[in-house]
């Protein structure tokens, strides 16, 4: 799509010149993706917002058809009315032309000689079709999001207004293009910030949820989190935790990270855990908390007396959580709980079962167990190839999942030969922008990488860059751990100013991103502090590794400290941080007095003192352990 935007651009820049870049467009609307995929619709998108930028203020929205039907003239805008009408009453964008000239509203637009009158120039334009089908001329609108529109605005502007149970019989009864004129009305309801309609659907049955996921999408993103949850959830229903379900699984797709995270934060506020659907979004929220809170309503949600037993998703999710807060030994024991579940009511070689070794492969995984890993993750491959076939998605999964077990069991070799499996599938069933091909490319360099071949590892960092850069926009979590993994192939060439370049890019993320998780914080001054210290820039070094310190109290920054003061002949200062560090690492569970680490600190700590005479403000454990 890039491609197809600049080539637009540089063919007419008075036609096609709005005034932002492609990529812009992954911060501030993420879903307009799917629509600008159709060149046409990419065509109209470039000529309607012609010498325009994007809204500094207000909603992260544009009204794309709402735009460009305003961009025609009063007359060309009632023949789109009138044509819409009529595709309206037969249900289907194709019309016959002798049925066209019967109907009042509309021979008047085909039988005119006039110049430039609406038919003729829409026709030339692109946005009428005519063609010839079975010896019938035939004529219809072109692009489908259009019509959709056109369809939503007729619902809108009926009177005297649909009721409910018109509406509710026409998405029961109705032809395709009139169920999907129903949903772009409820869509551009929502948008006006009008919920009613919607509400009541969801409330009518769940057979209406498909059809307000995205109405329910389009207002939390443009009225908001607590607006949107303040109508929806005034009296909850079992369909209202569903629609957010179906919600939550929208924004995690689009990668709208931050809003799904609002969203269940101010849901699980006011969830009461009655209900399989309540307890259902609950998990899933808690996945998304942070972790204090999350156990909190954990513990909530066990006391709710809902039956988990014998529920396989709600039994996946409760080891997903814990998988998430690494009590890897628990959620195995659920993860074996849900595939015991699996197999009584399932087939054996179900996707579902696969999915269950899986998710077993990948917490042993965790543990360390990486042989045990590929056990599960070969029975998961197994089923998945003899189900699914071997261009499959989940298949590329898979192949991407052995081989981190085979990177992590430096078997590099191994692990390229099924990335490389993985990328190759990606690329033929997802296409070659796809996030889940640029996370191939970074698995693939991360294995150069530790295969010392520094150069090839950027080869492959700077393609997922590239799509990353597209398709997730630019403050996005994986663009973080991207450019993390950059600077570090950087550092490996010692080349620490480069380096330093992209672990600040990282940093800034992080800061805007990762407020649940400091540790990744704390560890990014590290490294930043560790490239200064290379470059003999020690101030600098002192200033992130203190900044480090202050998110994450462990013993390594004052120890790296301690060598920057050392390194400026400031003995007394290196003196007191190596003690600093020497103590915290013997009171640290993970560490101990036994440590390497501790002993190192502590041998630096007795040098420094001997040498400034300081050996009386040693603790006693220094010299019991001596």
């Amino acid at each position: 799509m890039k491609e197809a935007w600049d080539f637009y651009v540089k063919k007419d820049k008075g036609k096609f010149k709005p005034l932002f870049v492609f990529d812009d467009l992954a911060t501030f609307d993420r879903a307009l993706y799917n629509q600008l995929s159709n060149p046409l619709v990419l065509r109209l998108f470039l000529e309607t917002y012609q010498g325009k930028g994007l809204p500094k203020k207000g909603t992260l929205h544009l009204d794309v058809w709402g735009d460009w039907l305003a961009s025609f003239s009063e007359l060309e805008q009632c023949f789109f009315s009138a044509l819409a009408e009529a595709i309206w009453e037969k249900g289907e964008n194709e019309l016959l032309l002798d049925d066209v000239l019967n109907v009042d509203q509309l021979k008047g637009y085909f039988s005119t000689d006039q110049l430039n009158a609406p038919y003729p120039r829409l026709r030339n334009l692109g946005w009428i079709s005519r063609y010839v089908k079975d010896l019938n001329a035939c004529v219809g609108l072109t692009v489908e999001g259009a019509l959709l529109y056109l369809l939503g605005k007729r619902l809108k502007n009926q009177q005297p207004p649909i009721e409910l149970p018109a509406l509710k019989e026409l998405l029961r009864s109705g032809s395709k293009i009139q169920k999907a004129g129903v949903g772009n009305y409820l869509e551009q309801l929502a948008l006006q910030g009008d919920l009613s309609i919607v509400c009541e659907l969801i409330d009518s049955g769940e057979e209406f949820i498909d059809v307000s996921t995205t109405p329910i999408l389009l207002h939390l993103r443009t009225s908001g989190v607590n607006e949107t949850l303040n109508i929806l959830l005034q009296s909850p229903t079992d369909n209202d935790w569903l629609v957010l379900l179906k919600a939550d699984m929208a924004l995690d797709k689009l990668t709208l990270q931050p809003l799904r995270r609002e969203m269940a934060m101010d849901a699980l506020i006011r969830c009461d855990f009655s209900s399989k659907a309540a307890v259902q979004y609950g998990l899933k929220g808690i996945l998304l908390v942070d972790r204090k809170e999350g156990e909190e309503y954990l513990t909530r949600i066990e006391k709710s007396g809902i039956e988990f037993e014998n529920d396989a998703e709600l039994t996946d999710l409760r080891a997903d959580i814990f998988t998430r807060f690494a009590e890897y030994d628990k959620a195995l024991v659920f993860y074996h709980q849900c595939l015991d579940i699996r197999l009584k009511t399932l087939d054996a070689e179900h996707p579902s079962v696969a999915t269950s070794y899986n998710d077993i492969g990948s917490v042993w995984k965790s543990k360390g167990a990486y042989d045990k890993a590929l056990v599960f993750y070969e029975k998961c491959l197994a089923i998945r190839l003899k189900t699914l076939g071997q261009e499959h998605p989940r298949v590329a999964i898979s192949y991407n999942n052995i081989g981190t077990a085979w990177h992590f069991k430096r078997k590099y070799d191994n692990a390229l030969e099924f990335y490389e499996k993985s990328l190759a599938i990606r690329v033929k069933t997802l296409g070659q922008e796809h996030p889940s091909v640029a996370t191939s490319y970074n698995n693939i360099g991360l294995t150069w990488n530790s295969k010392g071949s520094y150069d090839k590892a950027l080869e492959f960092f700077k393609k997922c860059l590239a799509i990353r850069l597209k398709t997730l926009g630019k403050e996005h979590p994986s663009l973080a751990a991207l450019y993390n993994n950059i600077g570090s192939a950087w550092q490996s060439k010692e080349t620490y100013g480069k380096a330093l370049e992209f672990y600040e890019k990282c940093l800034e993320i992080r800061l805007l991103t990762d407020d649940s998780d400091s540790s990744k914080i704390s560890t990014i001054y590290f490294t930043i502090g560790n490239c200064f210290k290379e470059l003999r820039n020690y101030y600098q070094a002192i200033d992130n590794y203190s900044k480090g310190f202050e998110i994450n109290s462990m013993g390594r920054f004052p120890f790296r400290i301690a060598q920057c003061y050392e390194a400026l002949l400031d003995f007394n200062a290196a003196f007191d941080y190596y003690l600093q560090s020497a103590e915290i690492r013997k009171n640290d569970e993970e560490v101990g007095l036994d440590h390497s680490a501790t002993q190192e600190s502590t041998a630096n700590a007795i040098r420094l003192a001997q040498q400034l005479s300081r050996e009386d403000e040693l603790p006693k454990w220094i010299f019991e352990k001596m």
